[in-house]
């Protein structure tokens, strides 16, 4: 029976020849994943909305990190702010948090909808 068949044996043996990252290299594992993500970030943007990384946080910059529609700050939500784009033209029509992106998307981003959602609502709220 070798050692690969030996469960207990190979998990032993791992411990024993475990590698134990230095300081050095997990900054520098981190260093890499931090840009690494901003390359894919930026990829991603550009091809889903034509803009770069370095436009998104200008976009933000200008609304000063707050959703367009409730006004939520970028910093007190989970997911950073979403661009929100007519998906006819894929122009981009602002930032918004998720809550109000999936928000109107249900509403199938249709102003008549919507607009008969905001009726419904003040036709049955309880404040009067």
């Amino acid at each position: 029976m070798g050692l690969r068949d030996d469960p207990v044996a190979m998990k032993e043996w791992r411990t024993a020849k475990a590698y134990h990252k230095t300081d050095k290299t997990k900054a520098y594992q981190r260093a890499y994943y931090q840009k690494y993500k901003a390359k894919q970030q930026n990829a991603t943007l550009v091809k889903r909305y034509g803009i770069t990384l370095a436009e998104y946080t200008v976009m933000k910059e200008e609304r000063e990190y707050k959703c367009d529609i409730c006004g939520c700050y970028e910093d007190t939500l989970t997911r950073s702010l979403h661009i929100d784009h007519c998906h006819d033209t894929n122009e981009i029509r602002g930032l918004l948090c998720h809550a109000c992106n999936t928000g109107i998307g249900s509403l199938k981003d249709d102003p008549i909808l919507l607009q008969t959602a905001l009726e419904y609502l003040n036709a049955h709220s309880n404040t009067e």
